[in-house]
């Protein structure tokens, strides 16, 4: 638990800057199957959710911000969003380095980009508010 990715989360969830429940590596989607005797769980595990009585939020933590923490944060919501259907559910990226292309994307997905630096400092890039 030792990876760059781990230490990203770790500082972000210290700064407590979303308030509510938090959970890590939270099982998501359907691949189950249970035999006599085992138990195979093939679903995907979200970085952090964290709940509140407003919203939810599926946190997904990476270096930097690339095309693989884009197409988790997506899916993850999406299978989420699925199995907790009256939930508000947001979307965040947390990451060590900005890609400029990969964050517009994000921003027209409404998904916040939260950027930590090597000191600890959390920028937070939220899509824009649609009136």
């Amino acid at each position: 638990r030792d990876s760059p990715e781990a230490r990203l989360i770790d500082t972000f969830v210290s700064a407590m800057l979303l308030k509510g429940n938090l959970s890590r590596e939270v099982r998501d989607g359907v691949r189950r199957f249970a035999i006599e005797g085992a138990d195979f769980d093939w679903r995907k595990a979200i970085d952090v959710v964290i709940e509140n009585l407003e919203e939810t939020w599926i946190l997904e933590g990476k270096a930097a911000l690339n095309y693989e923490a884009l197409g988790e944060v997506l899916t993850y919501a999406h299978l989420y969003g699925q199995e907790f259907p009256s939930k508000n559910v947001r979307m965040g990226i947390i990451c060590g380095r900005l890609d400029g292309d990969i964050l517009q994307v994000c921003h027209e997905r409404r998904i916040t980009v939260f950027l930590v630096s090597e000191e600890g400092a959390i920028e937070t890039y939220s899509p824009p508010v649609i009136s």
